[in-house]
């Protein structure tokens, strides 16, 4: 905990099962836990990152389109519960976080194609500490070549995962209907997950339909706000922003239903237009006569 940072020195390949990674960029990332109170992370120079919380909603970006523009140095995160004074310290930023358990994932880049300085630069420059402790040794794993899948399960399964993060994190960092909704199927905080088979039953198929909708949502949408133009199939990455809203204080549901089903990661930077600095998405699934674009079209399509 909070001494691993995973990394791919040799990029990623189809043996790893992501929902949007690239093949052209190193990624690493780390899970904080401030469970034991605040931690000092010291982001190296030149990544391209961000920070979410457990309910993937968008805490800072850090590196280039974060407070140290690039140049690297120390943040320091708070827990939701901290109290008195903030330890002192020469921070880029000081973040209080909502959850107490947070994802940071960056990028480096290819130099000349090479991942190999990127790397070095990430090795050299990542810390996770303690205010006031030294600095311990991280353990780099370096994940390329090696098979395993990050997709969200359909099954039963998905509802322990939720569970811990209900039993994990404050209650109200989620609104009370939210909240009530959960428990109405057994999770809620302080309180075990034990489903009769009746209830056991009923969250295996809501789990499979959950997915199933999202998945008709993000390949089969016929909303005019998933379109960049009337005449095209090109389609946005963002529905509603990326605090996914269709007006301020109102959920476009099915935007958020259909990022988090597609996409990992969420940042203003990948949505909002930052020239020079980030990143604007488009992406398409089917062809101009609405047929959808399938593995067999790859060659005519690259031709």
């Amino acid at each position: 905990i909070n001494a691993t940072v995973p990394i791919f020195e040799q990029l990623v390949d189809p043996r790893q099962i992501f929902l949007t990674a690239n093949d052209n960029t190193v990624y690493s990332w780390t899970w904080i836990d401030l469970t034991d109170g605040p931690l000092v992370v010291e982001v190296p120079p030149n990544v391209l990152g961000l920070v979410d919380n457990m309910w993937y909603r968008w805490v800072i970006d850090v590196g280039i389109t974060g407070p140290d523009k690039g140049e690297g140095g120390a943040y320091l995160f708070l827990p939701p519960d901290h109290e008195g004074p903030t330890p002192a310290g020469d921070f880029i930023e000081i973040v209080q976080s909502p959850t107490f358990h947070l994802w940071m994932p960056w990028r480096s880049f290819l130099t000349d194609g090479d991942p190999t300085p990127g790397i070095d630069v990430v090795k050299a420059h990542t810390k996770i500490y303690a205010p006031g402790e030294e600095p311990g040794a991280l353990t780099f794993v370096n994940l390329s070549e090696r098979p395993f899948n990050t997709v969200a399960p359909a099954d039963y399964s998905f509802w322990n995962l939720l569970n811990e993060v209900i039993q994990e994190e404050p209650v109200d960092t989620l609104d009370p209907v939210t909240l009530g909704f959960f428990a109405s199927i057994g999770i809620e905080k302080g309180k075990p997950l034990d489903p009769d088979d009746r209830m056991r039953a009923i969250l295996t198929e809501a789990a499979a339909v959950g997915d199933a909708t999202a998945r008709t949502i993000a390949f089969h949408s016929r909303d005019d706000a998933f379109f960049i133009y009337d005449d095209s199939q090109w389609q946005v990455a963002f529905v509603g922003g990326y605090k996914f809203q269709s007006q301020p204080g109102v959920n476009y549901l099915d935007g958020a239903a259909f990022f988090y089903f597609v996409a990992t990661g969420v940042t203003p930077a990948m949505e909002q237009k930052m020239v020079g600095l980030g990143s604007q998405y488009a992406w398409v699934a089917h062809d101009a006569d609405r047929a959808r674009l399938e593995a067999a079209m790859r060659a005519a399509t690259d031709n």
